[in-house]
């Protein structure tokens, strides 16, 4: 809480907000926190998350620029799975 009061980062938990100044309820953030439980997602439980989400990242900036949406997309996986394979499955079966 004294972390999110410093910084004014939204805190992970609804207990992390009740007990911060400006997020708990009728906090003058909380709207912000009920915004970000509502939107946010979790991330992939992978160290191959960093790989992917900027090969997706790239993907997707390449389809906004004109690129061919499968051939993109499906070139994309081929390298997230090469990532995968050639890391042992980052430790998952």
């Amino acid at each position: 809480a004294a972390f999110s009061d410093g910084i004014g980062l939204i805190p992970p938990t609804p207990s992390a907000a009740q007990m911060t100044k400006n997020y708990n309820d009728g906090g003058p953030l909380a709207v912000f926190f009920d915004l970000s439980k509502a939107q946010a997602l979790v991330r992939p439980v992978t160290p191959g998350y960093v790989v992917q989400a900027k090969v997706f990242t790239k993907a997707l900036a390449d389809i906004a620029n004109g690129a061919d949406v499968a051939d993109t997309l499906d070139a994309a996986v081929d390298e997230i799975d090469a990532d995968i394979e050639s890391n042992g499955g980052y430790g998952h079966r």
